[in-house]
């Protein structure tokens, strides 16, 4: 058999286990939803101001550094794959999507949710100290299983998905440690919101 069909049988076989659930109970529907959502960029893009308010400013721009990259990396690999979604390729899933939400547009691999809730998780669990920061990479693994619940992605998607965003994460952290010209940009970008934030409160 080769690779490329072991892959397909693979995704076809997990996504089916996964997403026969799906539609059998209305908790667990709506709890999944609610998931899904917190790997949207605008949800983890307002992790931002938490970050920033309690002092943990480098730790804000880097998550914003990480969620672009993210976004770009997703978007260039979606066009260069151009992967059709589970629920395209397959006319029987249980398809779980709320429409105002745009849970789910163009092409398929990878996930963007996944890449995003990965970039971002792991980002914050290199960054903070103590046990509960172990939950953060759990949070981002349930993201990246709502997709394949919902019938959204196939499961290679979000693998595929989550090691990207892993590896996005670990670039930041590094270079935010070790490179002089983005420790640099980085207090530049800090010190001129802050003054900005200083400025505008004058003006009020």
């Amino acid at each position: 058999m080769a690779l490329s069909d072991a892959l397909s049988d693979f995704d076809e076989s997990v996504l089916r286990a996964i997403n026969g659930f799906a539609g059998s109970n209305l908790a667990l529907d709506a709890a999944i939803v609610i998931i899904t959502v917190f790997g949207m960029s605008y949800v983890l893009a307002l992790l931002f101001f938490p970050l920033w308010l309690t002092r943990r400013r480098t730790i804000a721009v880097d998550l914003i550094v990480v969620m672009l990259l993210s976004i770009a990396f997703e978007m260039a690999l979606k066009a260069l794959v151009a992967r059709d979604r589970p629920f395209v390729a397959l006319d029987d899933l249980n398809t779980v999507q709320i429409d105002f939400l745009n849970t789910a547009s163009g092409y398929s691999f990878p996930s963007g949710h996944a890449t995003r809730a990965f970039a971002v998780g792991i980002l914050l669990w290199l960054s903070f100290k103590g046990s509960i920061r172990h939950l953060i990479p759990l949070g981002a693994a349930l993201v990246a299983f709502s997709r394949v619940f919902m019938g959204l992605h196939w499961p290679t998607d979000v693998i595929a998905g989550a090691l990207l965003g892993t590896v996005l994460a670990f670039l930041v952290y590094e270079i935010g440690k070790r490179s002089s010209g983005y420790v640099a940009a980085r207090t530049k970008v800090v010190s001129y919101i802050e003054q900005s934030v200083s400025l505008g409160r004058h003006r009020t």
